[in-house]
């Protein structure tokens, strides 16, 4: 097997497209396994590849006599003579029939002088070889004649002063080299024959003080090498000599603090690096000095927060970064501190809603963002100094085996109920959720007839929950003693609840129920279809769906001219995903005597949420049922629940409105720790974002229960989206708006 490498070469290849031939510095060499002869090689023969020809031949017979290697076409490319496999005598590269390189071999080994000469036929390279190795004066030249570089080998390596041109005949650069490594001092230059660095070499590399120079001959950059990498101290400078940066390198890679400047001379950055990566505290300044950014960055990233700032020095906007990307609130701001606009960025994109606010301080429009990309806009105006948000909750129930796993030796504690959610619930300004137990003392007894521990109350109000409904079909569950006991337990544990009544007298101050947050004023009402058969014994109070006592209470709650009247309504028939005829009509009937939010509980399942406009431009806000809270229920459907969040804003007008409109789902889990159960209320996003881990029963439960309420229930809501959740700002979760 005969392999002929052509080196240096670009040949015509299969497709019969041209590479012109441009390089011949080495000469051909042959290379073999077993012997074998050819008198002519064609194109077919060949492998070709980027810059050499590979030539397989078999045959067994050594090589003997002149080869001619031709193309496709016939035309010669390179030819030689060989003597028992050996390279002997002249070989030649041709190209169109022009001579490109000539070189001399002896026993195989180049020997005497070599030449390689341009398609126009001026000499590209020559020199000489010696027992197989360049020796002796080297030239390469350019197209037109000029030395491009010219110097000494000695057994194949470059020795003793060396120099290069520039096609203009200018100096291009000059050094020495002993044993082919760079040595001593070396120059390199522009065309115009200015000097564009200098500095020495040791062995090869760089060493000491090196110096580089823009085109105009100023100074561009200097420092130490060690070792051919940069060290110590560099300074790099603008054409008009400024300096333009400064620090420390160590081991090629930038470290410590390093300073960048304008062409004019100013501070316009600093900060430290570590390993060649911006590392710590890192400024901005303005052409003034004065602050534009401020923050810090980790292993080249940004991370933490960072502040930017308006050239009068005011803050323009604070946002936290990770791992380089925006996460978490952003807030920026106009010049006098008012906030211009406000949002979550998540993953580098933005989320959730954002606000923007005019130099007034007045909300004028609100973006829903979903992965980066604005899907909702709603045109606005409000005072945010005026603002109330709320949250309703489900049913909170509790069954024997829920008073059963709290059982704690003689208490109960049932604190671990919320561990997902306190920073949430009181996150918000007024949370309500419907009770749905009577704390009627010993024994605690669940379905049918509930008593539970007044352990459980004290829990939720610590949860964050600011008030509890107590009008449901449960309320009468221990009788009078029971509904009083009740509501004596929720007022020494100063918790506001309403819905039933010692007395009519009790009813008559407490009710309708008026809060008043921040300027926005709300009246509550709540009722329930009934009390499972037993009857309310006098004079308590249980409030019923009636409709005479419903338009009185309606037209009390009027004369407290309130900004909004809220229903919280126990009703409709258990176990469906859908409000039937009563719900249907008695809360259209809420919405025409002037209820502005209905929210309704009982079915156990959840139902769906509207958000409506009505002719003249008011909302109206029904949520037909949100399912449990919490109980032992785990039946599909019945295992989970949903919680309504909105604000209440108001407009430049002075009129209030219904803002930030979302739900949430949450789902109950039961951890078990041995012969220990805990219930736990746990919001579905903390699954999904990775923050909360389920064994994979629980995961198929869980799965069942969020593919139902998002998918089946929640997708036939009207304007009432699922909230999106902010990972950086709870500790167990928290909305963001």
């Amino acid at each position: 097997m005969i392999k002929i490498y052509v080196i240096g070469l670009m040949h015509k290849n299969i497709n019969q497209r041209y590479y012109k031939s441009i390089l011949f510095l080495t000469g051909c060499f042959l290379l073999w396994n077993s012997a074998s002869a050819q008198k002519v090689l064609r194109n077919e023969q060949v492998r070709w590849t980027a810059d050499s020809v590979l030539v397989e031949v078999s045959n067994s017979e050594p090589v003997n006599g002149r080869v001619h290697l031709t193309d496709s076409s016939g035309e010669l490319v390179w030819e030689g003579n060989f003597k028992n496999g050996k390279r002997r005598g002249l070989h030649r590269q041709y190209e169109d029939g022009i001579v490109l390189a000539t070189i001399r071999y002896r026993n195989g080994e180049p020997r005497g002088k070599f030449a390689a000469f341009y398609p126009n036929k001026n000499l590209r390279t020559k020199g000489s070889f010696r027992n197989g190795k360049r020796h002796g004066n080297w030239q390469w030249l350019h197209p037109n004649g000029v030395i491009e570089s010219q110097g000494k080998y000695a057994d194949g390596k470059r020795t003793g002063e060396w120099k290069g041109n520039h096609t203009n005949g200018n100096l291009s650069f000059k050094g020495s080299y002993e044993s082919d490594r760079e040595t001593g001092l070396w120059y390199r230059y522009y065309p115009d024959a200015e000097l564009s660095e200098e500095g020495r070499y040791v062995n090869g590399e760089k060493v000491g003080t090196w110096r580089f120079y823009h085109p105009n001959a100023a100074l561009a950059k200097e420092g130490e090498y060690v070792a051919g990498k940069r060290g110590g101290m560099w300074q790099f400078f603008h054409p008009n000599t400024q300096a333009e940066s400064e620090g420390r390198y160590e081991n090629d890679l930038r470290s410590d603090t390093w300073y960048f400047y304008s062409s004019e001379g100013a501070k316009t950055e600093q900060g430290t690096y570590e390993n060649g990566r911006k590392s710590g505290m890192w400024s901005s300044f303005y052409p003034d000095g004065r602050m534009q950014a401020v923050g810090t960055y980790r292993e080249g990233e940004r991370n933490g927060t960072w502040r930017t700032f308006h050239p009068s020095g005011a803050l323009e906007s604070a946002a936290s970064y990770t791992d380089g990307e925006f996460t978490g609130i952003f807030k920026s701001y106009y010049p006098d501190g008012t906030v211009e606009s406000y949002g979550l960025y998540e993953d580098g994109q933005r989320e959730a809603t954002w606000r923007l606010f005019d130099s007034d301080g007045d909300l004028n429009e609100l973006l829903e963002y979903e992965q980066g990309r604005a899907v909702h806009r709603w045109q606005a105006s409000y005072d945010s100094q005026q603002k109330l948000s709320m949250l309703v909750m489900g049913d909170f129930m509790q069954h024997d085996p829920q008073i059963e796993a709290a059982k704690r030796g003689d208490t109960y504690d049932y604190d671990h109920y919320f561990d997902y959610i306190t920073d949430w619930v009181s996150s918000v300004d007024v949370a309500i959720a419907n009770l749905e137990v009577t704390l009627g003392g010993a024994p605690y007894t669940g379905y049918p007839q509930f008593s539970a521990p007044d352990s459980y109350a004290k829990a939720i109000r610590d949860a964050g929950f600011d008030l509890l409904t107590t009008a449901n079909n449960h309320s009468n569950d221990r009788k009078r003693p029971g509904m009083v006991r009740t509501l004596n337990v929720l007022d020494s544990l100063r918790i506001p609840h309403l819905g039933t009544y010692r007395d009519t007298i009790e009813r008559s101050i407490h009710y309708p129920m008026i809060i008043e947050h921040d300027g926005i004023k709300v009246a509550l009402l709540t009722y329930t279809y009934g009390t499972n058969g037993i009857a309310t014994e006098p004079p308590g109070v249980v409030n019923m769906i009636d409709e005479a006592a419903m338009k009185a209470d309606i037209a009390e709650a009027m004369d407290a001219n309130p900004d909004k009247i809220i229903a919280i309504m126990h009703w409709g028939t258990e176990y469906l995903s859908a409000p039937d005829s009563y719900q249907r009509k008695w809360g259209q009937w809420l919405l025409n005597q002037g209820v502005d939010l209905v929210i309704g509980g009982h079915p156990h399942w959840v139902q769906p949420m509207e958000l409506r406009a009505t002719d003249n431009g008011e909302q109206q806000l029904v949520v037909w049922s949100l399912g449990n809270a919490i109980s032992n229920q785990r039946r599909r459907h019945t295992d989970g629940g949903a919680t309504v969040q909105f604000s209440l804003e108001r407009t430049k007008s002075g009129e209030v409105r219904i803002t930030d409109v979302g739900y949430h789902l949450h789902w109950v889990r039961i951890e078990e720790e041995g012969d220990l159960k805990n219930y736990k209320l746990l919001p579905v996003k903390l699954v999904e974002s990775g923050l909360v881990e389920l064994n994979e029963e629980e995961q198929k439960a869980f799965d069942r229960f969020v593919d139902d309420e998002r998918n089946s229930t929640m997708i036939r809501n009207i304007n009432v989206p699922e909230y999106k959740m902010s990972q950086t700002f709870y500790k167990g979760y928290l909305p963001v708006w």
